[in-house]
């Protein structure tokens, strides 16, 4: 008998369909998984009530409440076990909507500040859902330019690469590293403001 489908949220980016699509398929997932998207993924479930988006936060409002919706009706038709919050490299909403995070705003000017930046909105994420979701394992990945992805552990504040891409660019996040090779979180420079805004603990929006 087949596992139940996961449910994957991630960004709109057209750039990271396909190297998705393959991630999936190498961990037998090809055919077996819904994909909710919407401008920065992850980062509206998170982020939507942070003042740090404040300019921005309609906006993220709409596209919390149509994931989690999508993901509500996702568990009416399959028994999902598994919620993957996928974010990736060089992601233009961040840098829209997170602009004072320090985010680099060129592709591969910065990768130990934007590890940083991914680790802190995902973790603002997966605080968000959780307390909906208590049952549901939910996984934490960032896909670079080159296809390689890594899990992001909030416990360890590690990252352990699980895939490795197919291209070979040297701008890669995880450029020249290898399955089950670690990146700690401690490496990527102090914390940023999303990370003291985690600290404070995040506002967390009434579901309607």
């Amino acid at each position: 008998m087949s596992a139940p489908p996961l449910f994957c949220v991630a960004c709109i980016d057209y750039r990271f369909d396909a190297l998705t699509a393959t991630f999936f398929k190498s961990a037998g997932r090809e055919m077996d998984f819904f994909l909710s998207t919407a401008a920065g993924g992850p980062l509206a479930l998170g982020c939507a009530s942070s003042p740090l988006s404040h300019a921005s936060s309609e906006v993220l409002q709409l596209f919390q409440k149509s994931l989690v919706t999508n993901l509500d009706i996702a568990l009416m038709l399959q028994p999902i076990k598994d919620i993957y919050l996928m974010n990736h490299q060089d992601c233009g909403a961040i840098k829209h909507f997170l602009a004072c995070s320090g985010y680099p705003k060129n592709l591969g000017e910065n990768n130990q500040r934007e590890i940083r930046v991914h680790s802190e909105v995902l973790s603002l994420a997966y605080d968000y859902l959780k307390p909906i979701y208590p049952y549901k394992q939910i996984r934490l990945g960032l896909i670079d330019i080159n296809g390689a992805v890594a899990e992001y552990s909030p416990n360890s504040d590690t990252w352990t690469v699980v895939h490795l891409g197919e291209s070979d660019s040297d701008l890669g996040l995880w450029y020249n590293m290898q399955v089950g090779d670690k990146y700690p979180f401690q490496a990527v420079g102090p914390a940023s403001a999303l990370a003291r805004a985690r600290a404070l603990g995040p506002k967390r929006m009434a579901r309607k």
